[in-house]
């Protein structure tokens, strides 16, 4: 019997760990799988869904010492795991089943995915405490996590957990005979652990994992999801490529995030600072509209996203300016035209209904392409929620008549493409 089985047994018997027979789990449903184990999702009577962990059984390239003293970590990390109310299923082929908390809204990657337009900048930064606080506590236990990333956080009801403690990692150093420090996602993993194969991972490792992980919370995206896979990691480590600052973010999280990812893990600050910053930055206000942002029209130019609820368009000698770019109030007064789904005009008076923003050139197309004109002084309670590649979302609410609706503002430039093949794209009012 290996020190864990032991280990178990004993635990087992000091009511320690909570024993469940396997039949008392139904309706299981592999999720996820990877090099050492397999994840499921269950029903547990009289408790709900919950998460299964399990590992598998032999490693016959990893030595018994090796193996031993696997056991002797993972003994460790169980130990830690009690804390926080996770439990143990043994099944009679000693195969182990980690039975812990079920995420119900998926990983932190699919969150944001899902969730981005929603979030305000309150509840980016209690995202990144959520995160930042087990961090803490892990570190608090001498227990580096080594594989941070936004596939490694879990969502359950709005909070933030972290998964994975690092288990497949040491399995993964024994059965390579390495120190596995490049394994895992590149984007995420610190310079050094590609600069030399001797370099062994810290409790600073984390803190650069961290540092990236607010940034993706920030922006909503996959860190480099617009590089090439191929020489990311050269560039990461020898010429200090780093993800460039989101619009609209709070100069302090912006700051505390490129500490994080400094190049040099001394000057990197520890998971207390990073902890005391975030809750610093949680009792302040920020702007409903992004303040770093002097010109909100100034992106990048490409291809333009047809398949948006709503789209607001740039026309009016937009293409002939190269010195000036109007500013928000502006770009919705003069040159804006807004299609919005679902709303449909019951009066054939296009005219009347439509209306007319002033300008020959706008209300011609309006009557043509039957889009409706909607002044801006109709919008009131106007957020910033996110830059994207090529436009800026906001929020506001549309004085509709009456009626107030919340809607979603779509700014987006491009001045290489002719706005009439745009319009053709827009579905008719």
């Amino acid at each position: 019997m290996t020190l864990l089985a032991k280990w178990i047994d004993k635990k087992i018997k000091d009511k320690y760990i909570i024993f469940f027979e396997y039949n008392e789990f139904s309706n299981i449903v592999e999720i996820g799988r990877g090099s050492f184990g397999k994840v499921y999702k269950a029903e547990l009577a009289n408790t709900g869904l919950v998460a299964l962990k399990s590992f598998v059984e032999e490693y016959s390239n990893i030595e018994k010492d090796e193996l031993n003293r696997i056991d002797e970590e993972f003994v460790n990390e169980l130990n830690l795991l009690h804390e926080v109310d996770c439990h143990q299923n043994v099944n009679h082929s000693r195969s182990y089943i980690l039975v812990l908390e079920y995420a119900n809204e998926g990983n932190l990657r699919d969150y944001l995915i899902n969730k981005f337009t929603s979030l305000e900048w309150k509840d980016k930064i209690q995202m990144a405490l959520d995160i930042t606080c087990g961090l803490k506590f892990l570190h608090s236990k001498e227990i580096i996590h080594r594989d941070l990333h936004s596939k490694n956080i879990l969502v359950n009801s709005g909070k933030l957990l972290i998964a994975d403690l690092g288990l497949s990692k040491k399995l993964a150093e024994a059965a390579t005979n390495s120190s596995a420090n490049t394994m895992g996602m590149i984007e995420f993993t610190e310079p050094q652990c590609f600069k030399s194969d001797k370099y062994k991972k810290n409790k600073k490792s984390d803190i650069y994992s961290l540092g990236v992980l607010l940034w993706e919370i920030s922006s909503g995206k996959r860190p480099f999801s617009d590089r090439s896979r191929n020489i990311l990691a050269h560039n990461i480590s020898f010429n200090n490529l780093r993800e460039n600052p989101i619009d609209g973010t709070p100069q302090k999280y912006q700051q505390l995030y490129q500490k994080c990812w400094n190049d040099d893990p001394d000057l990197r600050p520890d998971i207390v600072e990073v902890y005391e910053t975030l809750s610093q930055l949680r009792t302040e206000d920020f702007p409903s509209l992004p303040s770093s942002q002097s010109n909100i029209n100034e992106m990048n130019n490409s291809n333009f996203d047809y398949n948006d609820d709503l789209n607001i368009s740039d026309y009016v000698n937009s293409r002939k300016e190269s010195s000036h770019k109007p500013n928000f109030r502006e770009d919705f007064d003069r040159s804006n035209n807004i299609r919005i789904n679902n709303i449909r005009i019951r009066n054939n008076n296009i005219e009347s209904k439509f209306g007319k923003s002033g300008n020959e050139i706008i209300d011609e197309l309006i009557l043509e392409k039957k889009l409706r004109w909607i002044p801006y002084d109709k919008f009131k309670n106007v957020k910033y929620l996110n830059k994207e590649e090529f436009s800026i979302i906001y929020k506001a609410t549309w004085l509709n008549n009456d009626e107030n609706e919340e809607v979603i503002l779509k700014c987006h430039e491009d001045s290489n493409e002719n706005f009439d093949e745009k319009l053709n794209f827009m579905e008719v009012v």
